[in-house]
């Protein structure tokens, strides 16, 4: 027999595992996501004006099945969005390019992918760029 304080602690717990397992992501059936990792490189460095800069982001990831991580990547100057590429497979290797000229001065570059329904997301170092 549970008396009525049993039964509101009960209901509480209850509660409490409800809780822990509707943030966790259990009760809804998603699954934790698959850490990424984003590399950024840019070439020519540094660089003049008037040349393209090619900015190139590579997501990775320990899991090497399929399906692989897709979306869009963002890429930053600084804090403002300069553009985005697709994720795109060359090579076995998973890549977003940017292609755009840079003012004259330095620039904080920096690239974030999002993630999808099955990869997290992930933020490369921001890179100190001259352009001349």
């Amino acid at each position: 027999m549970v008396t009525r304080s049993g039964a509101v602690v009960c209901g509480a717990v209850l509660m409490f595992v409800l809780t822990l397992l509707v943030q966790s992501g259990k009760l809804s059936g998603q699954d934790a996501a698959i850490q990424t990792l984003t590399k950024l490189e840019v070439q020519p460095t540094p660089s003049t004006a008037a040349e393209d800069v090619v900015i190139t982001a590579t997501i990775t990831t320990t899991d090497t099945s399929d399906p692989r991580p897709g979306g869009v990547v963002q890429f930053f100057d600084t804090t403002t969005a300069i553009g985005a590429g697709s994720v795109i497979d060359e090579d076995g290797s998973l890549h977003a390019k940017l292609t755009l000229k840079l003012a004259p001065g330095l620039h904080q570059l920096s690239a974030r992918y999002p993630g999808d329904d099955r990869f997290g997301p992930s933020a490369s170092v921001t890179i100190l760029h001259e352009s001349r």
